[in-house]
């Protein structure tokens, strides 16, 4: 399986422990950019168990690229009440939490995901 840029719609492979290809993460705000890798642990690519405080860096991460591009922006991380492994992984960044806390298909914003 290769993994891809978590940017929207980037198919650009990279290494399983980075977020996003070069080019859009050089878009992500340095302050952002520091707060993924303060919540970086070594080995969450290969357990898929990243940190609740890792998921939300990240989608801010995707959400300013988002921004950006002019692209839908992806709503907040939700379910801090189930385990994390039921909430997310690495592989599901791209898919939006939908309102009854499960992965939507398909991208959505915020009027038509009941935010």
């Amino acid at each position: 399986m290769i993994h891809t840029c978590h940017a929207q719609g980037c198919t650009t492979p990279v290494y399983p422990r980075l977020l996003m290809c070069i080019r859009h993460w050089r878009m992500v705000p340095k302050p952002l950019q520091e707060e993924v890798w303060k919540h970086y642990r070594r080995g969450q690519e290969v357990d898929k168990d990243p940190s609740r405080e890792y998921l939300v860096a990240a989608r801010n991460a995707i959400n300013a690229v988002a921004e950006k591009e002019g692209q839908l922006l992806l709503p907040m991380v939700r379910g801090a009440g189930r385990p994390l492994k039921d909430v997310a992984s690495t592989d599901q960044l791209s898919f939006p939490l939908g309102p009854d806390g499960n992965y939507m298909e398909t991208m959505c914003n915020d009027a038509n995901c009941g935010m």
